[in-house]
């Protein structure tokens, strides 16, 4: 799995000026929707959804 957009996307260290792509809300929906991906998934899918609910959830504030 390529974990470098989901870097780019949430890493609030980054050192070049853009815009952030998701905001706080967007991301906790997109971890709701992670959890029915792995709810209704098998194998590598699931496991996916798994890391990337972490990745996400341990950058989130709170």
């Amino acid at each position: 799995m390529d974990t470098y957009l989901l870097d780019a996307l949430l890493d609030p260290d980054v050192e070049e000026p853009r815009r952030p792509l998701l905001t706080e809300g967007e991301a906790r929906a997109l971890m709701v929707l992670l959890v029915r991906l792995a709810d209704d998934s098998d194998g590598e899918i699931r496991d996916a959804a798994g890391e990337l609910r972490f990745r996400i959830g341990f950058r989130l504030p709170g």
